[in-house]
């Protein structure tokens, strides 16, 4: 039996060092900038775009590319389109809910997720001694982050419902409400989200709805 060769040691990766110059310019381009996708399969970057031209045409110009992993680059127009894409989502193309999220560094679409989204709910059915701003982020910090409180909140102006924005992790099954406890009372608080059509609230999942499980659930 011949001797066996001399082991092969790759040569370490190369690297490259960007100038503060060029880096800079880079982060200024992303500034006012968004990452997107869908929540389930994507769609073909033509149909999305032409479906968001006449979603945002009040809001602004945007230009918008793919990215590997279902992924989309969003370049908004200006600073205050970007908040407005945020904060009135979340956005919905064929029925399927886009999520967005503002552009960070070292992002590569190959290996990430992205499964939060910000979305304003409403909650019903409190009492009026809970009308409270500090009692209703505790309240609305069982569904998700707390994003924003609606103005309304404050001044008392509409007291109907609650109307928060929060965090949620639409991956996960969502609440349909939450029981309150305070002193000796318990009472129960409805949730509904705004936006999200497609939401069976039998199941708590995002992405179906009663027509899906009648059919896998029978």
């Amino acid at each position: 039996m011949a001797p066996p060769g001399p082991l092969f040691h790759p040569p370490p990766p190369a690297s490259v060092a960007i100038g503060d110059d060029l880096w800079q310019l880079a982060r200024v381009k992303m500034q006012t900038s968004l990452y997107a996708k869908f929540l389930g399969k994507s769609l073909p970057l033509d149909q999305v775009k032409l479906a968001l031209a006449d979603a945002w045409r009040d809001l602004g110009t945007f230009t918008m590319d793919d990215l590997p992993n279902g992924f989309y680059y969003v370049c908004c127009e200006t600073p205050e389109m970007q908040n407005r894409l945020l904060w009135d989502g979340p956005w919905m193309v064929a029925g399927r809910i886009l999520q967005l999220t503002p552009s960070f560094e070292s992002f590569q679409p190959a290996f990430e997720k992205l499964a939060l989204a910000a979305v304003w709910i409403q909650i019903y059915h409190l009492p009026i001694e809970l009308w409270e701003k500090e009692i209703l982020e505790v309240i609305a910090s069982q569904f998700g982050r707390i994003l924003k409180v609606d103005e309304h909140i404050l001044d008392h102006s509409r007291m109907r419902y609650a109307r928060i924005c929060v965090e949620l992790d639409l991956s996960r099954p969502l609440q349909q409400g939450t029981w309150v406890k305070y002193g000796d009372f318990s009472v129960f608080v409805l949730v509904l989200y705004e936006k999200l059509l497609v939401f069976s609230y039998r199941y708590g999942t995002v992405g179906h709805g009663k027509a899906h499980y009648a059919v896998s659930n029978p």
